[in-house]
């Protein structure tokens, strides 16, 4: 769906692309401005470039202005080469229709995709540095990057203290005394939160190393400024699906033994996470959901599906395994773990322990039955049931899960 900065854009190059072929028909065939007489049919070419770039509605507001340039400029014309180029635009509209569709369609499965990409590397990084750095450190700094995740996950709000919270988790494992959050909105950076004495201080985004982190699109230390100062020690960025710096972790005071690589590059992927969770969070909290399960990753994603197949028709899929008891439920999970995509998740519901939620992204009911069939002969049929579904069949799932 286009916006509206580039509908604005389509309207105008739309005036300025017919105003030139009126331009040139006038300066150089005054009797003849719409060079009807030409050989080469113009006006459909001009009508198909502007329609197949800009949609129907461009393309009729062209033909608007041909047709007030003829009424003006011709005596007498015939109307059938109108109304065929009426026709032609009509022809073309539904392409340009059909084909965006196609496009927005594809776009989102991308987006989704690399979205859950996302996630797997940021998750590969966060196992990395879980064994390698803090293995290494662990005498110094007995808290772990997985309880900090931990306490990151169970927010729930986005508020003021769900930002004091994120500072106190990076005090408590790196010591950093003093640091601000910026967030760039509505076309410039303002201070979101800050931590340290001087609560009336604002982000600088004038900053030496602020401007080397949004030129290069990644962390900056001081080190790497040679002749000029900055009052941050480092800069550390967010970035969106597309690649572009909306926040910007600033940090100002933390001991001087604790200022390295290593530790900056922790920060950088709990920041990342936080972040990410709030988004989850201010995605949900838009949502009228009934959800499947307590964990909010697993229901952003359950969701973020529901609405490729709503507004797209894109199928997922989801499973749903039923055990009679403990050992048949590690048995499952030890084979899904074994047979899953990269982008596949299953679950274990809190509320129904022997209850196991398999979401298939991007996979029709027959694909998750084929899931099915593959799975059972590895599983005991006496002790674990199974039923696949499509992702809009929630309320179905629930009255599944809830039977005894």
């Amino acid at each position: 769906m286009q916006d509206r900065n580039s509908l604005i854009r389509a309207f105008f190059e739309t005036l300025i692309i017919t105003f030139i072929y009126l331009s040139i028909g006038y300066l150089f065939f005054p009797n003849d401005p719409l060079i009807l007489d030409a050989k080469i049919p113009v006006i459909p070419i001009l009508l198909t470039i502007i329609t197949l770039y800009h949609g129907a509605k461009f393309g009729l507001l062209s033909l608007l202005i041909i047709c007030a340039v003829l009424s003006l400029f011709y005596q007498s014309f015939d109307l059938y080469p109108i109304l065929s180029n009426l026709i032609l635009l009509l022809i073309l509209g539904q392409f340009y229709h059909y084909w965006n569709k196609k496009f927005e369609k594809l776009e989102a499965i991308n987006d989704y995709t690399k979205n859950r990409l996302d996630e797997m590397q940021h998750s590969f990084y966060t196992l990395k540095i879980s064994h390698d750095i803090l293995k290494n450190s662990y005498v110094l700094k007995p808290k772990s990057i997985r309880s900090s995740f931990k306490k990151i996950s169970k927010m729930s709000k986005v508020d003021n203290l769900a930002f004091e919270q994120f500072f106190n988790i990076i005090y408590e494992a790196y010591n950093i005394q003093e640091a601000i959050i910026a967030g760039y909105k509505n076309g410039k950076w303002t201070t979101i939160s800050k931590r340290g004495e001087d609560q009336n201080r604002e982000f600088d985004i004038k900053d030496p190393l602020v401007q080397e982190t949004l030129e290069n699109s990644q962390t900056s230390y001081i080190s790497t400024l040679s002749e000029k100062e900055s009052k941050y020690l480092s800069v550390i960025p967010f970035k969106d699906e597309q690649d572009n710096i909306k926040a910007i972790l600033a940090i100002e005071k933390m001991p001087f033994l604790n200022f390295n690589q290593d530790t900056i590059i922790s920060i950088s992927i709990l920041f990342t996470h936080f972040l990410h969770q709030l988004r989850i969070i201010e995605y949900l909290n838009t949502k009228g959901y009934t959800s499947l399960t307590s964990s909010q990753k697993f229901t952003y994603n359950f969701e973020k599906l529901l609405e490729l197949y709503n507004r797209f028709n894109i199928d997922s899929s989801i499973i749903i395994f039923k055990c009679n008891d403990k050992l048949s439920l590690y048995k499952l999970k030890d084979k899904l773990e074994k047979s899953l995509r990269s982008i596949d998740q299953f679950k274990i519901l809190k509320e129904y322990p022997y209850n196991v939620i398999l979401l298939l992204p991007l996979t029709t009911t027959d694909g998750a039955k084929s899931m099915q069939e593959k799975i059972k002969p590895l599983l005991d049929k006496n002790s674990i049931e199974s039923m696949a579904f499509s992702i809009n069949e929630k309320s179905l799932m629930l009255k599944y899960i809830k039977e005894n």
